[in-house]
């Protein structure tokens, strides 16, 4: 996967919360080291997850591993 790819896939992706579905939005994906930051805002909140992935980590994963990924993530923090 590469971080055009990343961007594009966390833009307006759903996830399952508690209190209903839950949209990723205004997604960022920098490079910084030895990776890329990841960081987006959870409509409707005022969270703004962010992690670090790895070079290898998003070249070796596929779209379908890094959106169950960004829904981990989402349904973590909006709980």
């Amino acid at each position: 996967m590469t971080i055009d790819q990343m961007s594009y896939l966390a833009d307006g992706l759903s996830a399952a919360g508690s209190g209903g579905p839950l949209a990723l939005e205004r997604t960022r994906v920098r490079k910084a080291g030895d990776g890329v930051d990841v960081s987006f805002r959870i409509a409707g909140t005022d969270f703004a997850p962010r992690l670090h992935l790895s070079r290898a980590r998003l070249s070796s994963s596929t779209v379908d591993e890094m959106a169950a990924l960004l829904r981990r993530v989402a349904t973590r923090v909006a709980g």
